[in-house]
């Protein structure tokens, strides 16, 4: 996450002048969103089965 975040941080300092700070926000934004989703998912996947285990949501896998 953080190395996401510095990336975006320079690149916006690369472009001050083509791209302005609202646009920046947004990105980051749009960033802290996708954490935050990606979280309640991880927890809502380890209430569920007890472990963040990949190997166990093979079991959920139509044939």
């Amino acid at each position: 996450y953080l190395v996401l975040e510095n990336g975006i941080f320079v690149f916006g300092l690369l472009l001050t002048e083509a791209m302005p700070v609202m646009i920046e926000a947004g990105a980051l934004l749009d960033l802290l969103v996708g954490i935050f989703v990606m979280g309640i998912v991880i927890n809502h996947i380890s209430r569920e089965f007890s472990s963040i285990d990949t190997s166990r949501l093979r079991t959920l896998k139509e044939e």
